[in-house]
């Protein structure tokens, strides 16, 4: 299940040692503020990720490594988006999309 916030990430809710995804809260490096905007799962309306509230142009915009192609030809940094999408998990012998 998705957190329904950033604050949620600091609790350790299944653990009675502190077990927590996120030690802070990280300020955005293209503001300078913790202004993220958050990307939320349409089904549950859970945070799924984040992304910077920047519309700065990317210093980058093309030729990004395979796991980074989603930003290709974004023309400012409120257009990457962050966010957890889970993978089905594929039989042994079939091609990765």
């Amino acid at each position: 299940m998705y957190p329904e916030n950033l604050e949620e990430l600091l609790k350790s809710k299944f653990s009675m040692a502190p077990k927590r995804s996120l030690r802070k809260i990280y300020l955005d490096p293209m503001t300078g503020k913790a202004d993220w905007i958050i990307f939320t799962d349409p089904a549950s309306k859970r945070m799924m990720g984040v992304r910077s509230a920047s519309n700065d142009e990317p210093l980058k915009v093309s030729n990004f490594p395979f796991i980074y192609r989603d930003f290709e030809g974004k023309t400012k940094y409120s257009d990457w988006v962050f966010a957890y999408t889970p993978q089905i998990p594929q039989m042994p012998g079939q091609p990765n999309k």
